[in-house]
């Protein structure tokens, strides 16, 4: 686990990793991911900035961790430009 949270999770055996959510955005918002079937970072590139932000229990703060950490893969919400997963 890094400093700030984030773990990556191997993916097939491919090499392929995925991000888990950061630890960072908190426990309410991590449950409510959680009940959303969200596992990691990379599945919220396929939502809006706007969907997660209605979930129940998420505060503003687990939406800028998110985009925070889409960033980071260079990735974005699916309503924001930039890079999107194929």
């Amino acid at each position: 686990m890094f400093a700030d949270g984030l773990m990556i999770v191997l993916g097939d055996g491919e090499g392929c990793g995925m991000a888990e959510i950061p630890g960072r955005v908190g426990k309410p918002a991590l449950r409510a991911f959680a009940a959303a079937g969200f596992s990691t970072v990379e599945q919220f590139a396929q939502v809006s900035a706007v969907e997660v932000a209605a979930l129940h229990g998420l505060g503003p703060k687990a939406v800028i961790v998110m985009r925070e950490s889409l960033a980071e893969l260079g990735l974005t919400f699916a309503d924001e430009p930039g890079v999107q997963p194929s």
